[in-house]
């Protein structure tokens, strides 16, 4: 005779251990990808308390930025996941925080890409704001030591200025988060780039 009453405990039991295991595995899901993010954050506090090697730096600084866009991609997708999942339990409806989250990856992805789609290009260059000059300086308002250039020969050279932090500023992928900067563009700033592109700091070196 089947015990229907022992079979039911089983598979409450299972059920129970079966949410007991995936509970720190859900967190560990959260939690990685989240610190993943800080990463920028974390390559320049290591860069300010250790001494690091400048090719070394350029490789932590753009990988990081990398690192942080694959991080916000699988936090979408969790909190997508997530958020189908709650959309269906009418007891304790938690879809709309799991939604708020997801968009909010989407939103910091949108960051990095904004910064990696300026700093990996191999027209641009970090350049110190004191190799302006006067004439440079009044077409180009930067009240920061240096800035993020995109030489342009011949045209207009696009500039851009952090008005706040600018991380790992001492690589040569720095991560200046939008909207914190003012940009524009300079044919005067040209002018200079024209004189210094042999002392410029490349960030992508141009293929030989």
């Amino acid at each position: 005779m089947v015990n229907y009453r022992l079979i039911s405990l089983a598979l409450t039991l299972s059920k129970e251990l079966k949410h007991e295991i995936l509970k720190p595995l859900k967190m560990m899901a959260i939690f990685v990808p989240t610190l993943a993010t800080l990463s920028p954050y974390i390559v320049t506090a290591y860069a300010l308390s250790y001494p690091i090697k400048s090719e070394t730096l350029n490789i932590l600084s753009i990988s990081a930025q990398w690192l942080g866009l694959a991080s916000t991609a699988i936090l979408f997708a969790f909190y997508a996941y997530e958020a189908y999942r709650a959309y269906t339990d009418v007891v304790h409806r938690r879809h709309v925080y799991y939604t708020a989250a997801a968009v909010a990856s989407v939103l910091l992805g949108l960051l990095f890409i904004h910064s990696l789609a300026y700093v990996s290009t191999g027209n641009t260059a970090v350049l110190a704001t004191a190799a302006l000059g006067d004439g440079v300086s009044n077409e180009v308002k930067c009240q920061q030591p240096a800035l993020i250039v995109h030489y342009s020969k011949g045209g207009e050279t696009a500039w851009r200025c952090p008005t706040g932090i600018m991380l790992m500023s001492s690589s040569s992928h720095p991560f200046v988060p939008w909207p914190d900067y003012q940009d524009g563009k300079s044919a005067a700033l040209t002018t200079v780039m024209d004189v210094l592109t042999g002392t410029a700091v490349p960030l992508v070196k141009e293929k030989s």
